[in-house]
């Protein structure tokens, strides 16, 4: 078993370093899903089609601007793209000056806070960016204000835990 994000060991502009063996693939799927399984996504989108695309689409854009703007405001974080939040669609990728994206998790983990460390399958980019990793946050049409809130005050927990202020 292999979880989400462990496809590759690392990469490079010009090439991928897998950890999976390829003959381990077999015919190159991995959608070997039972048949009654499949019937959950079919669920899943007409439960997003009730609410409302446009909806769920405004109320995400909307909470990725107020998640943008709330870390943006923070001196001791950094966010990697655009700092126009209304850019940003469902996660914005940020560093926390001087602390590293797994122990900024680990610390949030903590707190019932949950982001991403890593390198999100993008590190050429990270490493044409200069960083080895960020941590990335994500905001759904499930999330609220207060999300982000809970988010902004144990990122400045963090940053007491590891500077004293």
């Amino acid at each position: 078993f292999r979880p989400s994000g462990t496809l590759t060991r690392r990469e490079t502009v010009s090439a991928l370093y897998f950890l999976l063996d390829t003959k381990l693939v077999g015919d190159g799927s991995f959608l070997d899903v039972p048949e009654e399984d499949a019937l959950y996504p079919a669920a899943a989108i007409a439960y997003l089609e009730s609410l409302g695309m446009e909806a769920v689409e405004g109320r995400e854009r909307a909470l990725a601007t107020y998640l943008t703007d709330s870390l943006a405001s923070l001196d001791f974080v950094d966010v990697i793209g655009p700092t126009d939040g209304s850019r940003h669609i469902g996660a914005v990728s940020f560093d926390v000056h001087g602390i590293h994206p797994h122990d900024v998790s680990s610390i949030l983990d903590a707190s019932d806070v949950c982001i991403r460390a890593g390198h999100h399958c993008a590190q050429p980019l990270l490493t044409e960016l200069g960083y080895q990793s960020t941590c990335r946050a994500s905001v759904a049409f499930y999330n609220d204000k207060a999300d982000v809130d809970r988010l902004v005050e144990g990122l400045k927990m963090v940053w007491q835990v590891f500077n004293g202020r």
